[in-house]
């Protein structure tokens, strides 16, 4: 699945990823995270720790969808179906200081300064998109 070019370029810019799955017993859990869009591969890579309930829910079930909304304009945005097709461990720490950079221009992430979260990277791959206000 392809994006427009705009598309695209929105996703560059620091705006947060609205993340919603499953819980256990079918109810929607949602959180806001940071993401980084990966256009060569055309996934959405996130960070989290192997005690979040996100975790949990994504292994259990990889279908989720999500929000990203221009914080400059909240009525644009893109919601974007898809599912989890890897998750790693390797790099974690790497991944998050690179998203703490883009998001709050730091060069290490400030919430784990000695890097003893269980950090993983999830990847998800979108199956269809739907766009508002460009």
């Amino acid at each position: 699945m392809e994006f427009p070019k705009n598309i695209e370029d929105f996703f560059s810019k620091p705006n947060f990823m609205t993340l919603s799955e499953f819980n256990l017993d079918g109810t929607i859990h949602s959180t806001i995270v940071w993401f980084e869009y990966d256009p060569e591969n055309n996934g959405f890579r996130f960070s989290t720790t192997g005690d979040r309930i996100k975790h949990r829910n994504l292994n259990k079930d990889p279908r989720c969808t999500f929000v990203i909304a221009n914080l400059e304009n909240m009525y644009q945005f893109v919601q974007v179906r898809g599912e989890v097709t890897d998750q790693t461990r390797e790099g974690g720490h790497d991944f998050i200081d690179k998203l703490a950079k883009h998001y709050m221009g730091k060069d290490t992430y400030p919430f784990d300064p000695e890097r003893k979260d269980d950090r993983v990277t999830f990847t998800i791959t979108p199956k269809s998109f739907f766009t508002m206000g460009f």
